[in-house]
């Protein structure tokens, strides 16, 4: 249904249309001056530059600084682990040494043929 409502709509709307399009300005003029806000200039590049060789200068003096030790390296025979105590276990001796043969008890132990009570 077509009403001449419908048509003094629709011209009302073309009219909005055609002022916006007015306005808005040109889509390739928009990203040409967004690409020229964001690339840096020569001068910020030639900062940045020198930036990072002062910071790799300084680097390499920290570096080669560190690797200057005056105290002699340790031999490897005076090193010790740190967790070797760990490694003695209770009952090691049991597992060292053989039990004698013919003896009623064996490392304190009660003997196999006395009452219990």
């Amino acid at each position: 249904m077509n009403t001449p409502d419908d048509e003094r709509l629709k011209q009302h709307f073309e009219k909005m249309r055609d002022a916006d399009r007015r306005k808005v300005p040109d889509f390739l003029d928009t990203i040409s001056a967004a690409r020229f806000r964001t690339l840096p200039s020569r001068w910020h590049r030639r900062i940045a530059f020198a930036a990072a060789l002062l910071l790799g200068v300084a680097a390499s003096i920290m570096v080669s600084q560190l690797h200057r030790s005056t105290a002699p390296p340790e031999p490897l025979m005076s090193w010790s682990s740190p967790t070797s105590s760990l490694l003695e276990t209770p009952g090691k001796r049991l597992l060292r040494e053989t039990p004698p043969l013919g003896v009623q008890s064996i490392y304190g132990l009660p003997a196999a043929g006395k009452d219990r009570r």
